[in-house]
């Protein structure tokens, strides 16, 4: 059977980890183009209940 890595315990266990994946830099802009679409959104919606 092969080893699946070194088990954490203690409270660095329940601490969370950072993500490699996207920075707080790319989620801050994520959250803009959010703010974007959702207004794009309310403008369509409005134009339809007219």
């Amino acid at each position: 059977m092969s080893s699946w890595g070194v088990a954490q315990y203690g409270y660095m266990a329940a601490m969370p980890k950072g993500s490699s994946i996207r920075s707080a830099k790319e989620l801050e802009r994520m959250d803009y183009r959010d703010r974007i679409q959702y207004a794009r959104y309310l403008k369509i919606q409005f134009l339809f209940m007219r």
